[in-house]
């Protein structure tokens, strides 16, 4: 007697395998373009467009803009600026500080996911995106590789459902004070500069361009003898002051900005400035010591102190509803040099 083997177990065993094959895990398709520099297109655009938006205007920005302010935090649809002049700012910036240890929150108190959902809401807004990274000094380089990596990590993060960066302006190493690669020789710091930016970028973090922060208090020839040529994009001036002095304010600004705008030309950098007095409330304030001085020289951007807690912290560097200074604002709002969200069009491209 003869048996004949029925094809059907096999036949359903191959179509639930295919089956199974093709109901596995996808790689999540990524729209991601890249330029020939080998950073994200938008990267590279916002590179060189730094410049262009220097003729047009400055861009007015403030540190932490949409995720606090006077009474309030952690609302990336808020903005103190917003609700004074109905327009978000045309710049935010953030720091990464912390975030290299454990990438829970950042030293000012804000967790990776409160930074990256404001940035890729930013970034929508078509935006500039700086970051600051202070970084401590290692114990060893296992540490630094770590915290290197780290970085890379949430600088690569900070894109959206479609695989898309948010361009990030990244202000590598600024030279405060209190920071301890201020006290290595130029040439030191430029290679440490050096090193870290390569490895950030070959650690994945290809939505970057990189910026150079130096402090007021130091002479322009002083300031730039640790400008990493050929790797930074921009020249941050850091003029963060508690002074109640306005005018002397101004004057500290105007004597600076002149030969730092030279000196950013001669390397082909693009210059810009974070600034303002705490508490500074008055319309002249606005009028008289901010606007002349930020629309003298072409500036990509203008960066005001963060706004936190209430008044009378002297904690606020831009106003709020129910504060004073806001019609002097709002002249510097209505001024053609200066430039909000709705002035921007096109950075990214």
């Amino acid at each position: 007697m003869t048996y004949r083997l029925s094809t059907t177990p096999i036949i359903t065993l191959a179509i639930t395998l295919l089956t199974l094959v093709a109901c596995g895990p996808k790689e999540k398709k990524s729209y991601e373009k890249y330029a020939v520099s080998g950073l994200t297109e938008r990267a590279d655009h916002l590179r060189s467009n730094l410049q262009r938006f220097s003729s047009q205007g400055v861009m007015i920005g403030q540190e932490y803009a949409t995720l606090q302010g006077v009474g309030w935090r952690g609302d990336s649809c808020r903005s103190d600026i917003n609700s004074v002049c109905n327009d978000f700012p045309a710049a935010n910036a953030y720091s990464l500080n912390g975030l290299e240890r454990d990438m829970k929150k950042n030293t000012d108190g804000f967790t990776a996911d409160n930074l990256r959902t404001d940035i890729l809401a930013m970034a929508r807004r078509g935006g500039l995106i700086v970051c600051r990274w202070q970084m401590d000094k290692p114990k060893d380089d296992a540490e630094q590789k770590l915290w290197v990596e780290n970085i890379a990590r949430f600088l690569d993060s900070l894109q959206d459902g479609y695989g898309i960066h948010a361009p990030v302006m990244l202000l590598l190493m600024p030279l405060a004070d209190d920071s301890w690669y201020a006290t290595l020789d130029p040439k030191a710091y430029r290679s440490l500069y050096k090193t870290l930016s390569e490895s950030i970028t070959a650690a994945g973090a290809k939505n970057v361009i990189y910026g150079y922060s130096c402090h007021i208090t130091q002479s322009a020839d002083t300031m730039m003898s640790r400008f990493p040529d050929g790797i930074a994009s921009l020249i941050d001036i850091e003029a963060l002051s508690s002074t109640t002095d306005h005018d002397a304010y101004a004057t500290a600004l105007a004597s600076v900005l002149p030969p730092m705008r030279q000196a950013a030309d001669s390397y082909g950098a693009a210059l810009g400035i974070t600034l303002g007095i705490g508490n500074a409330d008055t319309d002249s304030y606005w009028e008289q010591t901010i606007l002349p001085v930020i629309t003298s020289v072409p500036l990509s951007y203008a960066l005001f102190g963060t706004n936190k807690g209430q008044p009378s912290k002297h904690d606020i560097h831009t106003p709020f509803p129910g504060g004073k200074g806001i019609n002097g604002f709002m002249r510097l709002y209505n001024d053609p040099k200066t430039l909000f969200a709705h002035d921007i069009n096109g950075l990214y491209l």
